[in-house]
């Protein structure tokens, strides 16, 4: 995914900047791709200081007591 947006996945700072300039991605997604180039980097003797990245949780959906209802009723 990575190679396919244009990152050098040897060279760390490009790897950085290809995760952080992603504004489709969602903070999850980018927390999973650093921690798949994290386990990358440690396999192939890269030192790398991964950007933090916060996760903003988002909250269930919840449906409506009439849609409860209904789906009982049916």
């Amino acid at each position: 995914m990575l190679v396919r947006r244009g990152a050098d996945l040897f060279n760390p700072e490009s790897v950085k900047a290809t995760i952080m300039f992603q504004q489709s991605w969602s903070n999850a997604t980018k927390a999973q791709v650093i921690a798949g180039y994290k386990k990358f980097a440690v396999v192939n003797n890269i030192s790398w200081t991964p950007p933090k990245c916060e996760i903003i949780r988002k909250l269930p959906f919840i449906p409506l007591e009439k849609d409860i209802d209904e789906l009982i009723a049916s």
